[in-house]
């Protein structure tokens, strides 16, 4: 790669810069770099030969957010890239919002490369765009009666790849244009283009009325957004700029009248902004998934949860989310997010439920699903792993209109959680791989929390259960002295709750304790304080627990500290 980058990067940390640098490096860039981490050294470095910025989120008392502001206020196309730490994803989408072309995550710098390479051609092509406005305005104000189409002629022939001139009678005939007008709108000449109506250009009739209404109203139409039908039907964005000469004084249009108008493709700004906003709705989204898991309370209702999300974000028309069984090294269907009749329609052509259906994983299928992390493949049998024969999955994908799977990857590390697999009709293109692998890490993270909690739950009704089938009164105290679980013989035995057990210290002034001579014994004898102070076993302390009611229980009493 020859390309020989002129970037600023704004960072306080001297290693982190080396850092990015470095990675452009590694990419095969030739960079001429320089570092500055205060307002006044960013301002001094600003200028229109910079090819790209990369934006520290927060540094000293300059943000990302601040700092791209004043490159638009002093009107530079530059590429601007935020680099943002993992926390700092939200503020990013925000700056994205504002005009920036990308953020990437400062422990995940593979993206820079592929992201400083978008956004320089976008800032490229950003001036390119503003210079070819440039000289379509000013070609319009100095015209004074001329054809407009003549004079922008003679002053854009450097600019013909964006700039495309028309002349069309308000009939509709096409009266001249050039190639880049031809081009834009998907034609292989003038001469073809030439051959049509100014009507085939647009999708509706209305559009073209509006479109001649609003130049007999103003006489002139200035930086319009205009969409356009291409030769073979695509769409196409342009910028518009339009001048009517009447060719009679009438004030009502003529079918003689002239219209001669500019356009620049502006397809490639609409999608990248299009692309932009959807990578953000993308963020939202999983940002609200994070949230909505936290408070999930089941393993099973995350699984709900990230399948819904997924579907919504994705566009796709079902989407599964299986769990992992470690046990018996399988893949479970805990729940399908899809229109009830498509579920119904797939259980049937298989003959089984598909919540619930295991799929057997093999050692070598459990090491590529790690490694790939998110796969696309054409056919049902390639998803289930076989389980699902073709001539089967043939009739399914055909009867719902799937043209392909995407595989999701849940895993925390080396340790598989489960997976999303997300099916497409032909016309719908699901989010990007970094998009999917953000789900998934988000969604991995919960379902480890979840399992860990649920498997804590777990534990805790089993010692209850355990506690409580145990012949004698046992309390639990922690390395503070606090009481912290007592079982329910211990509540007949002292004649409290487990509740007012755990509001009491092991050497408390509540306990009313008596030696066997019946005076009161200290709290320093008693068998727990001994146990826990001196670290040893204490066995058969004979002890007397005086009631509220004066009746006195005798209890033998052996207490052990619990290495932890």
């Amino acid at each position: 790669m020859n390309s020989r980058l002129r970037v600023l990067v704004l960072e306080e940390r001297l290693v982190d810069a080396e850092r990015m640098i470095g990675e452009l490096h590694r990419l095969g860039y030739a960079t001429d770099w320089d570092r500055v981490a205060t307002e006044s050294q960013y301002l001094a470095h600003l200028g229109p030969e910079l090819d790209v910025i990369l934006a520290g989120y927060a540094v000293g008392n300059l943000g990302a957010a601040e700092a791209l502001g004043m490159l638009h206020e002093q009107r530079l196309d530059v590429a601007f890239i935020v680099v943002v730490e993992a926390d700092d994803e939200d503020g990013a989408v925000d700056c994205l919002k504002a005009g920036a072309d990308d953020y990437v995550v400062k422990d995940r710098l593979g993206r820079l490369g592929p992201a400083v390479r978008r956004a320089t051609e976008a800032a490229r092509w950003r001036r390119r765009l503003r210079s070819s406005r440039a000289i379509v305005q000013s070609s319009v104000r100095t015209a004074q009666g001329r054809q407009l189409f003549t004079e922008v002629a003679e002053r854009a022939q450097l600019e013909r790849s964006l700039v495309g001139f028309y002349r069309t009678s308000v009939g509709g005939e096409i009266l001249d244009c050039n190639p880049a007008f031809a081009r834009i709108l998907g034609y292989d000449s003038r001469e073809e283009i030439m051959s049509r109506r100014a009507a085939d250009f647009y999708f509706h009739a209305e559009h073209r009325r509006r479109f001649l209404n609003g130049l007999q109203t103003h006489g002139t139409l200035w930086q319009s957004a205009t969409r356009l039908r291409t030769k073979n039907g695509d769409s196409v964005w342009v910028l518009e700029d339009a001048v009517l000469r009447r060719q009679s004084g009438r004030h009502a249009l003529d079918c003689r009248d002239i219209v001669e108008g500019v356009v620049i493709d502006i397809s490639e700004q609409q999608q990248a902004e299009a692309e932009l906003e959807r990578r953000a709705d993308h963020l939202r989204a999983i940002n609200e998934l994070a949230i909505d898991l936290s408070s999930a309370r089941s393993t099973d209702e995350c699984f709900q949860l990230l399948a819904d999300k997924l579907k919504i974000i994705s566009g796709a028309v079902a989407v599964n989310a299986s769990a992992y069984d470690t046990t018996e090294q399988q893949l479970v269907v805990k729940y399908v997010s899809a229109e009830g009749w498509l579920v119904s329609r797939a259980s049937r052509l298989l003959a089984r439920r598909i919540v619930g259906w295991a799929v057997p994983v093999s050692d070598d299928t459990y090491a590529r699903i790690l490694d790939e992390t998110v796969t696309t493949v054409s056919s049902l049998p390639e998803t289930t792993f076989g389980m699902v024969p073709e001539p089967v999955a043939g009739r399914i994908q055909k009867a719902l209109g799937i043209d392909r799977f995407v595989g999701l990857a849940l895993a925390d590390g080396d340790d598989l959680l489960g997976t999303a697999v997300l099916a497409f009709p032909p016309d719908r293109q699901p989010p990007t791989d970094e998009t999917l692998k953000l789900f998934g890490r988000v969604a991995a993270a919960a379902l480890r929390q979840r399992r860990a909690e649920e498997a804590l739950t777990r534990v805790s009704q089993e010692r209850r259960v355990l506690l409580d089938l145990v012949p004698v009164g046992i309390t639990i105290t922690d390395e503070r002295g606090a009481i912290i679980d007592a079982n329910r013989l211990s509540e007949e035995l002292l004649g409290i709750s487990v509740a007012e057990h755990k509001q009491r210290q092991y050497d408390g002034p509540e306990w009313d304790i008596i030696r066997p001579d019946g005076t009161p014994m200290p709290s320093d004898e008693y068998a727990s304080v001994r146990a826990l102070l001196d670290q040893r076993i204490v066995r058969n302390v004979e002890s007397g627990i005086v009631k509220p009611d004066k009746n006195v229980t005798w209890i033998s009493v052996s207490a052990t500290p619990i290495p932890l």
